[in-house]
């Protein structure tokens, strides 16, 4: 988690701020559970989330084109 919340934190510096909602990947350190319509995040990262003020959004599992879907 600290890789993760360090590499966030470059990324909001880099960009000059925090979007208010971030789709990330299913990735361990944010995902406790991957589920299309109702993924559990885990507690640390849901405490980081609300102490940069953003709303991680997990991309659906097994749908590898959803971020791009989101960004066109």
């Amino acid at each position: 988690m600290e890789d993760v919340v360090e590499g966030l934190d470059q990324t909001f510096e880099f960009f000059g701020g925090v979007p208010r909602f971030l789709v990330i990947d299913n990735y361990p350190a944010a995902a406790a559970k991957a589920h299309p319509r109702n993924p559990v995040l885990t507690r640390s990262f849901v405490e980081y989330c609300q102490h940069r003020g953003f709303f991680g959004d997990p991309c659906c599992s097994a749908s590898p084109t959803q971020k791009r879907q989101l960004n066109d």
